[in-house]
């Protein structure tokens, strides 16, 4: 049989080629802008882990469910353990925007590591996530957009206690008397994985994340840097955008029971319905 005048073989063989072009095309153009977005991520996100193993795996994936994906990682092993190493890893080695910071124990919570991360950073937008908490999938979105006037912001600090009731912090940073409190007093209204702010003001600080005082929380330590900045503007998103599951309401808690418990949330937090819950 003559191959090019079968006109059915022929028309097959053309659409395959047309196919195989088409499919090229799209992997080279997704290539572009993959490699383009790396090399210009909106968001750098630092996310610090030192003895929760496995339970790293749930937070990082709750990165990867993120509606803007437009982001670098930074994992911050401060002398973690096997398990949190062997996480860390396989997700940097897995997709090209994770970067591992393995390193030994550090002065109290390796704040020192999290700044030599920054310095090498390429993001516009900085935020955190602990290694047992979790993001709904709009967290960065709605970062974005409150850094977009402003230099620092933190949504609504939201977590679950030991008896599985919801709890939340309603105070503002936008509030005067609330940041004269946090710089006086011990008073924290927001941990880490609410946070976010500009990369440039984060530069603008005399000294950013170093070990502080023993006495003070070291994210309150590191908050007042912002607070005393001059020339810096401040917001609150009135909204819940993560999930903290705290570890000091989890000590008689094994790693395993932990692993289950942030598996089930995580799994709660796919769903609108229940995000829509808590706002």
């Amino acid at each position: 049989m003559n191959f090019w005048k079968n006109k059915n073989v022929h028309f097959d063989y053309l659409k395959l080629t047309a196919k195989v072009y088409l499919l090229k095309r799209a992997t080279w153009l997704r290539r572009i802008y993959t490699k383009n977005m790396y090399m210009n991520p909106s968001f750098t996100i630092l996310i610090p882990t030192f003895n929760h193993g496995y339970l790293l795996k749930y937070a990082l994936d709750s990165i990867l469910l993120q509606t803007n994906q437009n982001f670098e990682v930074f994992i911050i092993c401060d002398g973690a353990v096997i398990e949190g190493r062997k996480t860390a890893w396989r997700y940097a080695f897995s997709d090209p925007r994770f970067n591992v910071v393995d390193r030994p124990k550090g002065d109290r919570h390796g704040e020192a590591y999290r700044h030599e991360a920054l310095l090498s950073a390429k993001g516009k937008f900085v935020c955190y996530l602990g290694d047992d908490d979790l993001w709904f999938p709009d967290h960065l979105h709605q970062i974005e957009q409150a850094l977009a006037t402003c230099d620092f912001v933190h949504s609504r600090h939201t977590g679950v206690n030991d008896q599985n009731q919801v709890f939340s912090h309603y105070d503002s940073i936008e509030n005067v008397e609330i940041r004269q409190r946090m710089l006086n007093q011990k008073f924290n209204i927001f941990g880490p994985t609410v946070v976010g702010h500009r990369m440039e003001t984060y530069r603008r600080l005399q000294e950013g994340w170093a070990p502080g005082p023993s006495d003070i929380w070291s994210d309150l330590n590191m908050w007042r840097k912002f607070i005393r900045l001059e020339e810096i503007n401040f917001a609150t998103i009135p909204a819940v955008t993560a999930l903290f599951l705290p570890s000091p309401f989890r000590l008689k808690m094994t790693l395993k029971e932990r692993e289950e418990e942030m598996a089930m949330w995580a799994e709660k937090i796919r769903s609108s319905t229940f995000r829509n819950s808590l706002q």
